[in-house]
């Protein structure tokens, strides 16, 4: 069907993938990021032919599982990108859902109080609206963070504007 919740282990001394955990629902078009605590975010995802998945779950690397606590985005989305921003934060951009390409983002933000080794942080997140983009896109655009702190979005769809992404300044998108 194309849609698994199956995951794998893979290890890079052997070479060789080991079953994993299973996620809480079937994806695909769903991203997966490292975060800074080890843990790796999934975001998203289509899960059906005619359903697209607005959940957030997390792989928690300590137990090898995931947990149980899902987070929402306000709005589904399959077929977007995540890149990193400063200071261990994400912007997830565009995508697609039963409405159709997107023009939104999204700002993940990561926010930990570190303690002392061997504890490991305790973290929170928070999803903050990243204002508009210019273009909705969806599939095969790329999100690419420049060494100035800015995200230049560009592609996806029949989309060839490109537009960059300023975190936490004068208004979040300008055009190209």
């Amino acid at each position: 069907s194309g849609y698994l919740a199956s995951t794998e282990l893979y290890n890079y001394s052997t070479g060789i993938s080991t079953p994993g955990p299973t996620m809480s629902e079937a994806r695909a078009g769903h991203t997966a990021v490292l975060l800074s605590t080890g843990d790796v975010r999934i975001t998203g995802g289509q899960c059906g032919s005619a359903c697209y998945s607005n959940s957030i779950e997390f792989y928690d690397w300590m137990t090898g599982s995931f947990n149980p606590n899902l987070t929402y985005m306000p709005e589904a989305r399959a077929y977007h990108t995540e890149s990193p921003l400063p200071n261990n934060d994400f912007l997830i951009a565009g995508g697609v859902n039963a409405s159709g390409h997107l023009d939104t983002a999204l700002h993940y933000e990561e926010k930990c109080i570190w303690r002392m080794p061997p504890l490991p942080p305790i973290c929170w997140h928070e999803l903050v609206s990243a204002g508009p983009m210019d273009y909705a896109r969806a599939g095969g655009h790329t999100a690419t963070p420049l060494l100035n702190g800015k995200t230049l979005i560009f592609g996806g769809g029949n989309q060839s504007t490109p537009e960059l992404y300023l975190p936490k300044l004068c208004g979040p998108f300008i055009g190209s």
